[in-house]
C-alpha cells in the first residue's frame, strides 16, 4: 500500500509492506538485502527508572501517526549505505508482519 500521506512529526510516510515479499527502499535495492543500523541520540533521553524503557534511551525515535487510523506509533530510525550513501528512515511494525516505512521530511 502507498498512501503518500503527510505526516506533521518530521516525518514523510512511504509505505507499508509486508515482510516476506521484496520492498525497494532506493530504487532497485530491497531493504532486507542491509543491515539496519539504529541511530543514537545527540543527547540521550533522561532515564527513567524502568529497564525496558532506559534500553532504548539512547537511541532516536520518530513519532509517527499511523495513515489509517490515526493512532501514533513511536518508531525506531535506522541507517543503511547504499552505494556510498547514507540513507535515514524510520520503520516497524503496524501490526503483525504490516511494516510502516517513513522517510524524514527533508529527504522526500
Amino acid at each position: 500500500m502507498h498512501l503518500g500521506a503527510r505526516v506533521t512529526s518530521g516525518w514523510k510516510f512511504i509505505a507499508s509492506f509486508t515482510a516476506g515479499p521484496s520492498f525497494e527502499f532506493v530504487p532497485g535495492h530491497n531493504i532486507w538485502d542491509y543491515p539496519w543500523k539504529r541511530v543514537l541520540r545527540n543527547q540521550p533521553a533522561a532515564r527513567t527508572g524502568n529497564a525496558w524503557v532506559d534500553a532504548s534511551a539512547e537511541y532516536e525515535v520518530a513519532t509517527v501517526p499511523d495513515p489509517l487510523y490515526g493512532g501514533t506509533h513511536q518508531f525506531p530510525v535506522y541507517e543503511v549505505t547504499v552505494e556510498d550513501r547514507v540513507v535515514r528512515f524510520a520503520c516497524s511494525e503496524f501490526s503483525n508482519n504490516i511494516w510502516g516505512y517513513y522517510v524524514p521530511e527533508s529527504d522526500a
